[in-house]
């Protein structure tokens, strides 16, 4: 759920913020770099090596680009052992240079910045600019689970009295599915949740402790392990009276 996007403030620095956080901007840059998609599978030796020497000269230039602006190489591309792409950041913002792609999480203000220095390449040429969604930048899970509460304690309990709630007293949710379903709708992009959801995010964990509130309070009824229901109508009316009366 990409829930900022109407609701983004710029500080006095002209940085998005939203509840406070910096925001970045999901960029790739398109590249192409000569011969890394020619005859790649060849078994021919010299043909191998022009393939190869063509991707070094476009690593090394990419990177020296990037250190120009700021950038600094991601530790574990300093190591000697290191041979995968290059991974540059700058703060909170990180970008992976891919052959065909240079892509991350950077400032919006940034994003022209990056492009009119990679058209200035020789090794490789950029060809178009792809930007996509915003995320949050979360320092780390405690910051995570902040913003979900920032963004939803109000209505948390609502939420999950939506899809919890069944026509009859005796049918159920799958409790799992149900919370999962949830979460995937509540998600919040941040730098460090922001693809493949998992049930270890810091957000869906958050949720979960949410549901179990809401289970020692009383308010969901669980016959078995895996099913669960709100309570009905007569039910939760007999929970507000004693609740009232304690």
């Amino acid at each position: 759920m990409n829930i900022i996007n109407e609701n983004i403030t710029t500080n006095a620095q002209g940085v998005m913020q939203y509840r406070g956080r910096d925001v970045l901007r999901n960029v790739y840059y398109r590249v192409t770099v000569p011969l890394y998609d020619y005859n790649m599978y060849s078994t021919d030796p010299v043909e191998r090596a022009r393939r190869r020497e063509a991707i070094a000269a476009y690593y090394c230039e990419v990177t020296a680009i990037l250190i120009a602006q700021g950038w600094d190489l991601e530790d574990c591309c300093k190591k000697q052992d290191y041979d995968g792409c290059p991974q540059l950041v700058k703060g909170a913002q990180h970008l992976y240079c891919h052959p065909q792609s240079i892509s991350g999480h950077i400032l919006e203000n940034d994003v022209e910045t990056l492009r009119a220095a990679l058209a200035t390449a020789k090794n490789f040429s950029m060809y178009k600019v792809d930007t996509y969604e915003f995320v949050i930048v979360t320092k780390d899970d405690a910051d995570e689970t902040a913003l979900y509460t920032e963004e939803y304690g109000d209505d948390v309990r609502d939420l999950i009295k939506d899809a919890f709630t069944t026509p009859r007293s005796n049918l159920y949710k799958k409790d799992f599915k149900s919370l999962w379903d949830l979460y995937t709708r509540l998600s919040i992009r941040t730098t460090r949740v922001h693809g493949i959801l998992g049930n270890m995010d810091p957000g869906f964990m958050w949720l979960s402790k949410q549901y179990q509130d809401a289970i020692d309070a009383g308010l969901i009824v669980t016959p078995q392990d895996g099913l669960a229901r709100w309570l009905n109508k007569k039910e939760y009316a007999s929970w507000i009276k004693h609740h009232a009366a304690a």
